[in-house]
């Protein structure tokens, strides 16, 4: 094993100066959990996003969210599981200045893919309160192509802020620019989702028989299905994701102490490896993906009799 001395700060990544010894069985723990995790997360997200792509009945606002979700958890599995998981074999073996290099692209891809899944879901809970809302305006209203325009914002203004990080942000104001968006976007799902659930309750009630059977009336139970499908896979989502607010509220308060450094490296590892989930959720609850991811691959994999 290398005796590589440990730095205290790489560019804008703070380490502790010398590492617990628990810290190797920790970094162990976290290069299995990537190495199971990656390729599932990098197939799984790329088929569910080029199943979207190729057919044209998904070509809706709440599949293409969901895609746009995909590809970004699709590159987490591709991109920054390998890098993390090199970053913690070179920890292992004590070459901390090879590491400095792989936690610092460690860090700016795994904040921009799971910035943007994040964004995406908070905004994609808000299409599926705006689908209850707007009725029948909601498909001239809610396009694919505005859809997308504001997926490219979230790219655009994320990339922005991780540049910004590199010469005029310190981690504690990257943090704490982080942290009241991350907390809002959690605001925003449970708010959009308790009127969901209000408006459909008083709908029924609303509604007779009669109007329930009129072909133009609002279908209240297929909404219902993809809303509860949608929820499901945010919430799902949310159990990975509010370990690591935590940490991050407990680096702004105590710095980024021994403690705050585990956290932060098991945290950040369970929202990566949580791409590889997601894949089985979006097929799971939603049927219509379901039967085109399965159609696809038998295409591809040319199983038609």
């Amino acid at each position: 094993m290398s005796n590589d001395t440990s730095p205290t700060r790489c560019f804008f990544i703070e380490l502790t100066p010398r590492p617990a010894k628990y810290f190797d069985s920790l970094y162990l723990v976290c290069l299995v959990l990537h190495a199971v995790s990656f390729l599932p997360a990098a197939i799984g997200n790329g088929v569910v996003t080029l199943t979207t792509f190729k057919t044209p009945s998904l070509q809706k606002p709440s599949f293409v969210l969901l895609s746009c979700a995909a590809f970004a958890d699709s590159l987490t599995g591709f991109l920054a599981q390998p890098v993390a998981m090199a970053s913690f074999a070179a920890k292992l073996k004590g070459q901390f200045s090879a590491a400095c290099w792989l936690d610092l692209l460690k860090e700016c891809l795994g904040w921009l893919f799971g910035g943007i899944s994040v964004s995406i879901l908070a905004f994609l809970s808000v299409e599926r309160y705006l689908a209850l809302r707007l009725g029948l305006r909601y498909q001239t209203v809610i396009t694919v192509k505005r859809v997308l325009l504001i997926v490219i914002f979230f790219w655009l203004a994320l990339l922005t802020l991780g540049t910004f990080r590199f010469f005029a942000l310190s981690n504690k104001t990257y943090v704490a620019i982080h942290l009241p968006f991350m907390l809002l976007s959690l605001v925003i799902l449970t708010a959009t989702y308790c009127k969901i659930h209000l408006f459909i309750k008083r709908h029924r009630l609303k509604l007779s028989p009669a109007e329930n059977q009129k072909q133009n009336a609002f279908d209240v139970a297929k909404y219902k299905k993809i809303t509860l499908a949608v929820l499901y896979i945010v919430c799902f989502y949310w159990l990975f994701f509010a370990p690591f607010v935590c940490v991050l509220l407990a680096f702004l308060l105590s710095g980024f102490t021994e403690r705050v450094e585990g956290a932060y490296y098991i945290t950040t590892t369970l929202i990566l490896a949580n791409a590889a989930v997601n894949p089985l959720l979006y097929c799971w609850k939603l049927r219509a993906l379901r039967q085109a991811v399965l159609k696809y691959i038998k295409d591809i994999l040319h199983l038609h009799s």
